[in-house]
């Protein structure tokens, strides 16, 4: 054997071993914060993340249309109106697009279970056509995956009584210009 190699061998031998309690600390150790566990089939989006969409449709004619409402609903929820407000339709006339950037329609107001536009404001969404494409227009349905299986009651005497959840579906008319789809939702009109 060489003596290099010899040496290398017995270097390890010779050092000194520090008993365990006496080996310097770094710092305090970490406290790791508790994991939530989501209930069995509910995604958990955090807060600031964008949503979850799936589209449902496997033929390739319905993708393009869906896809491009999923990225509308992105743009919407993540503040980005100036992006959505390009996906909208021509036929939508210039005050409306207007109304939507300075945000006074279709916004998130989670006070009103009738308003079915909140739905475009929940993290978790699934996206499927609503009939077949007729000509250029195809009508999008974009529903809750989590939806509850009650509807809690309000009761008006109670101070603290929980909104009902919202419940149902919103239909988005989707039209083709040019190749591409838009999204041809408006603002609802007073009855």
């Amino acid at each position: 054997m060489p003596p290099r190699t010899l040496f290398l061998l017995l270097l390890p031998l010779t050092t000194p071993m520090l008993p365990v309690a006496a080996a310097p600390r770094r710092g305090a150790p970490r406290v790791k914060a508790p994991v939530r566990k989501a209930p069995a089939g509910k995604v958990v989006v955090p807060p600031g993340a964008p949503p979850v969409i799936s589209i449902a449709h496997s033929d390739l004619v319905y993708r393009a249309p869906e896809r491009r409402l999923a990225r509308f609903i992105t743009a919407l929820q993540t503040g980005k109106r100036r992006r959505a407000v390009a996906m909208f339709s021509s036929r939508i006339p210039a005050p409306d697009r207007q109304a939507f950037l300075q945000g006074e329609w279709l916004k998130r107001n989670p006070g009103h279970p009738e308003d079915f536009t909140q739905i475009l404001f929940m993290k978790d969404l699934q996206i499927r056509p609503r009939g077949v494409i007729k000509g250029e227009t195809l009508r999008l349905e974009v529903v809750p995956r989590d939806i509850p299986y009650y509807a809690e009651k309000v009761v008006k005497d109670r101070p603290h009584a929980k909104p009902r959840p919202l419940i149902g579906n919103l239909v988005v008319p989707m039209r083709r210009e040019h190749g591409e789809w838009f999204v041809e939702l408006r603002p609802e009109q007073p009855r």
